[in-house]
């Protein structure tokens, strides 16, 4: 899915906005005999020309892939996760979300997910994911309808199933499993016709949807094919390299999946172990992370399927026309 080699292109430094600070009086970081980390996001660990190398990168496949497209930073994907769960507070009441922080009074499955964080926005995101789970699936496209009901991040994982397995961003959807929670919302939305039963008719531009990958090529192209389906408001996620970086852990569930199984509520863990998908994108990759590659006969499987895919995907909408 990726160019065969990385490019260097003489480009500006990726522009990043500007973030309000993470409070920790606001959020749950509940960690066992642990205060939380002091701050926001990791600094300078994982190595400052590794970064900024990831992060041309980035800039230049999003251009190869959906030029004029936007693009969501990490930081902007962790706001809004902070956006998400002040809703899920003020919903119930003004949770305080440190009472207990620190002490054995928190369940081991949030104790398990907060394990491991070097960074505040690191604990969100575990927190966020949490939350996504606990989400009641009582139909197809429950935890899409709660991302949606407080403007969640629908972040969409595009890489294949091996690399999912090795580590995912937190609370992010497989593209299948992000294609089974639409077609449960837009079913219901034509079944519920009734007064008593009608809801608002699914509309694709009102989510908010992120796909990601490593580098930013494979989610470039899924954002362009998303926007002609409606989704306007798809951007291009900066990808797993760079959330090593700025968040400083991905998460993997205990059974080794990247997400939990479905039906369950398996809790995922940080992990600090990243598939950079081919070995030349392993440099690019923080300096405490593990890296994980495809080899090369794997990774031509992995750009065949992908050409095929994009073939295919070129020949119906020619038919369409």
């Amino acid at each position: 899915p990726n160019p065969p080699s990385p490019s260097t292109p003489s480009m500006r430094p990726l522009e990043r906005t500007k973030t309000s600070a993470l409070n920790p009086t606001e959020f749950p970081f509940p960690m066992r005999g642990a205060s939380p980390p002091s701050g926001d996001f990791v600094e300078g660990d994982g190595g400052l020309d590794r970064r900024k190398k990831a992060e041309t990168e980035f800039l230049s496949y999003h251009q190869r892939a959906c030029p004029g497209a936007e693009t969501a930073s990490t930081e902007d994907i962790v706001e809004e996760m902070k956006a998400f769960l002040s809703a899920g507070a003020a919903a119930e009441g003004g949770v305080q979300w440190l009472q207990g922080a620190g002490t054995n009074d928190e369940s081991e499955e949030t104790a398990e997910a907060t394990r491991g964080h070097s960074s505040r926005a690191s604990l969100m995101a575990a927190r966020f994911a949490q939350e996504i789970q606990k989400e009641k699936k009582q139909s197809p496209g429950g935890k899409l309808r709660g991302l949606l009901s407080r403007g969640g991040p629908v972040l969409v994982d595009v890489r294949d199933e091996e690399e999912r397995r090795v580590s995912v961003i937190p609370g992010s959807f497989s593209k299948d499993e992000f294609e089974r929670e639409v077609a449960g919302l837009t079913e219901e939305s034509q079944l519920k016709t009734t007064t008593e039963d009608a809801k608002e008719p699914f509309d694709p531009s009102a989510v908010r949807v992120v796909p990601y990958c490593t580098i930013g090529y494979r989610s470039g192209l899924c954002v362009r094919d998303l926007k002609v389906r409606g989704f306007t408001q798809s951007r291009n996620g900066e990808g797993v390299i760079l959330w090593a970086h700025k968040v400083g852990a991905l998460s993997v569930s205990p059974g080794g999946s990247g997400t939990a199984k479905e039906g369950t509520e398996e809790t995922s863990v940080a992990v600090k172990v990243v598939h950079t998908y081919g070995a030349a994108w392993e440099s690019m990759a923080p300096k405490d992370f593990k890296t994980v590659c495809y080899d090369k006969r794997k990774q031509a499987v992995s750009m065949f399927r992908l050409l095929f895919d994009r073939a295919c995907w070129c020949c119906c909408k020619r038919r369409k026309k």
